[in-house]
């Protein structure tokens, strides 16, 4: 895996660029991809479809042979092994897609998109150029000024509100007790207006997004010596029945299951079927 971290400006919206080589493939074919609110592009480099698919009963929910939008998720997905193919990601930081792909994020939620849909020829035109290099950096290093090109050249909401940035940060800092309504007052905004602004730039309402993210904090937090009871009440689950029941509207499993199947991924487990 090669990794490259954007330089200004687009350090302020995107945490990182990846380069995934596609081998060697995992002996299982599916894998369920857990939520984290966030958003990807992915960018496959032979011309090789790329597959989303119901993590319940696998029927297939998007497709493409282009660039591919993750928008940002609620709840797991499938994908398929057998189609992993040599790819690259732009993995946003939360709020940070919208200034970048020039659209409310609200209008991703819960989707897979082509890219062309929302960039236009524009999209095709810089998938081409990464691949017409094999060097994985400068394939990163053409992704990243072809990232910044468009950025330049098309009309964007702008720079990431003080308020969602006030907000994001509050609730990582206090994953386990942050208030929406204490948030709002401490910016100055009601709630329907914080709520709002967290629908154009993250996505989500401030509620949504504080379940994904202390689910998330459980989720690095655990280990096979750490009692999920304990994890539990670390991340201001009421109880450890509480925590269950939210693990499984979040993921669609249960965490009894999860060391089992968890990949090298925290966030990927495999799917049998």
């Amino acid at each position: 895996m090669h990794l490259r971290v954007p330089r200004p400006p687009l350090d302020a919206h995107i945490e990182l660029f990846w380069h995934y080589p596609g081998e060697p493939l995992p002996a299982h074919r599916h894998e369920r991809v857990l939520p984290n609110g966030t958003v990807t592009i992915l960018f496959p480099i032979p011309e090789a479809p790329i597959g989303i698919y119901d993590s319940t009963t696998l029927a297939p929910t998007a497709a493409a042979r282009g660039a591919l939008i993750s928008g940002p998720q609620v709840s797991s997905f499938a994908i398929d092994t057998t189609l992993r193919t040599s790819i690259i990601g732009v993995h946003f930081k939360p709020g940070g897609a919208s200034a970048v792909l020039g659209v409310p994020l609200h209008v991703l939620l819960g989707k897979h998109v082509a890219l062309e849909d929302v960039w236009g020829s524009f999209a095709a035109d810089l998938l081409d150029q990464v691949r017409s290099t094999r060097d994985p950096v400068e394939r990163l290093a053409r992704l990243e000024r072809g990232v910044v090109a468009r950025t330049r050249g098309a009309p964007g909401p702008g720079t990431i509100p003080g308020a969602v940035l006030y907000g994001l940060n509050a609730f990582r800092a206090n994953v386990e007790s942050a208030r929406i309504d204490d948030v709002a007052r401490d910016i100055g905004l009601s709630t329907r207006r914080l709520s709002q602004l967290f629908r154009d730039w993250v996505g989500m309402p401030p509620k949504r997004y504080a379940r994904l993210l202390r689910l998330q904090s459980a989720l690095a937090m655990a280990a096979p010596e750490v009692g999920w009871g304990r994890v539990a009440h670390a991340c201001g689950y009421f109880d450890q029945s509480h925590f269950i029941n939210e693990f499984h509207a979040i993921t669609g499993t249960h965490p009894h299951r999860y060391f089992a199947e968890r990949t090298a991924e925290t966030n990927h487990l495999i799917l049998a079927g």
